[in-house]
């Protein structure tokens, strides 16, 4: 039995995450780089006896609006809306080129 070492078994899952979830999968992985990377350094500060001043955690509205965005796409909203809209675009084309002829 081979056994993977701890780099290429992190590539694989990162490998397997973004093949399943594709850019959700790259994100979340970003994300996961990210949080480990702080908590890194957060046990590395506390061993040398440093102490950094709390940083509020505050997601921005952009962010907000992309997971929202991404709520939306996966759900059966999403879908109605994008009917309702399409109906409304091509009753008013009928009746805009009903009113030019």
């Amino acid at each position: 039995m081979h056994l993977l070492s701890d780099q290429q078994r992190v590539a694989l899952m990162a490998d397997l995450l973004i093949e399943l979830n594709g850019d959700r999968g790259l994100e979340f992985l970003s994300k996961v780089r990210a949080t480990v990377s702080l908590r890194m350094q957060e046990l590395i500060d506390e061993r040398c006896g440093y102490v950094a001043p709390p940083v509020p955690a505050r997601e921005g509205l952009w962010s907000r609006i992309k997971r929202w965005n991404a709520r939306l796409e996966d759900s059966w909203v999403g879908d109605l809306i994008g009917a309702a809209c399409l109906f409304v675009i091509g009753y008013s084309l009928t009746i805009i080129f009903w009113v030019l002829s």
